[in-house]
């Protein structure tokens, strides 16, 4: 609830104070996810879960669906990727070093890494430049803190974001690569599962005294939170952890 609150607070404020106010959900976002992984680990066997839930993975597949144009996810995170001063580790200089950027001092610490746009365009090959050139990065499509983000400290004609967004398969703009076909899906897949299992907990809510203690043995609960651990630890393997595909 608390995450839901600061989300709806998002709206009502203007910018650029709703930068502070993302950040306060982002802070919200990772007391969701560590009380998701207390639950998974009372109910769910350690083969069938994810042990580091990294708020970070929301952050990135929520930038990865956004440089596409218009979504197909209706998620809360919608505009999340436009966090600031959130890091991530910069496997070009760390790399064998063994140096694992937390969130905590990637809060702390904004020269330690990658931004998340430097993140994704090593990643992927896809940039917000590139995504509002295309007109793919626009505040009429919905996406409103990724065309702000993008017209901060850009020239007046850069800022002036279009409506139109072509797909991939125009052949304009950069070619889509294998791991941004990819990311793409499991992007979907992931906050779709996100929006299911914090849609289910809300349910529960009003009859939290009527709920059996067997949270094992809830059908319905089982089957939500399993899918969503499946979703996180494939995309994070993917996203987050490129040094283990060898």
């Amino acid at each position: 609830e608390p995450l839901l609150l600061s989300l709806e607070k998002e709206q009502l404020l203007p910018w650029p104070r709703i930068q502070h106010q993302k950040v306060i959900t982002m802070r919200c976002l990772e007391g969701f996810l560590a009380s998701l992984n207390n639950l998974a680990a009372s109910i769910l066997p350690s083969r069938a879960r994810e042990f580091d839930h990294d708020p970070r993975l929301l952050l990135l597949l929520d930038h990865v669906l956004t440089l596409r144009g218009p979504k197909n996810v209706n998620s809360c995170l919608d505009g999340a990727s436009a966090t600031p001063d959130v890091v991530f580790p910069n496997y070009r200089f760390h790399k064998g070093h063994g140096v694992k950027t937390t969130l905590a001092s990637a809060l702390h610490s904004p020269s330690g890494g990658a931004s998340l746009d430097e993140y994704a365009f090593n990643l992927l090959g896809a940039s917000v430049g590139d995504a509002a050139a295309l007109g793919k990065l626009s505040a009429c499509t919905g996406h409103t803190g990724r065309a702000k983000l993008a017209m901060s400290g850009t020239s007046e004609a850069l800022a002036t974001l279009r409506c139109q967004a072509p797909s991939y398969d125009t052949g304009v703009g950069p070619k889509e690569t294998e791991i941004s076909k990819k990311s793409a899906v499991l992007a979907e897949e992931l906050l779709h599962s996100f929006e299911g299992i914090k849609d289910f907990l809300l349910s529960l809510k009003s009859t939290l005294e009527h709920i059996d203690p067997a949270l094992d043995r809830d059908e319905g609960l089982v089957s939500e939170l399993r899918r969503f651990e499946r979703n996180f630890r494939k995309a994070k393997k993917l996203l987050l952890e490129p040094d283990n595909l060898a």
